[in-house]
């Protein structure tokens, strides 16, 4: 668990009793079709993907894993959402911490990230966490699924981004 000013933030694997609560909670930036893909992803493997809770609601999400950006010793670190509700109380913090967590866990020396250069608070947040640019960018390509149907090919100019882990599990 992690402080979220004076309430605790815990962080775990999302089941799928979590899944409809989180689409609530994400809406209107992400809608349930999306974070219905995230979850069919989460159990095929490709992902894994960790919810914040905040007094037993559904705060965000973050997932770990995929495959595109992926730096030899090194966790990737993507998808991170926090419902507008639960913004500015730690809850996007909590969850990078516990995906660095993670990342020792396995034994990984890094973590790496795409941020699109369009996002500059999710930017100032990784700074201050100590992630750092490595100097290249990349066309960050992923397909946005509106529960309306509707089908989007995003391309997002974005940093690529890491941090070197100390040792200790406590961050």
């Amino acid at each position: 668990m992690a402080g979220a000013g004076s309430l605790q933030v815990a962080v775990r694997r999302a089941t799928q009793e979590d899944i409809q609560r989180l689409a609530a909670v994400l809406a209107p930036e992400v809608g349930a079709e999306q974070v219905n893909r995230r979850w069919q992803e989460h159990q095929a493997g490709y992902r894994e993907m960790l919810i914040a809770e905040l007094m037993g609601q559904p705060a965000g999400t973050v997932s770990t894993g995929g495959h595109r950006f992926q730096s030899p010793g090194s966790l990737r670190m993507f998808a991170l959402d926090v419902g507008a509700v639960f913004r500015s109380q730690g809850i996007g913090t909590a969850l990078i911490k516990a995906a660095e967590n993670e990342a020792r866990r396995k034994g990984l020396k890094s973590v790496n990230l795409e941020v699109a250069l369009q996002n500059p608070d999710a930017l100032r947040l990784y700074e201050r966490l100590g992630y750092r640019r490595t100097g290249e960018r990349v066309v960050d390509r992923w397909t946005r699924l509106a529960d309306d149907g509707d089908v989007d090919q995003v391309e997002d100019l974005s940093w690529v981004m890491t941090k070197e882990l100390r040792g200790s599990s406590e961050g």
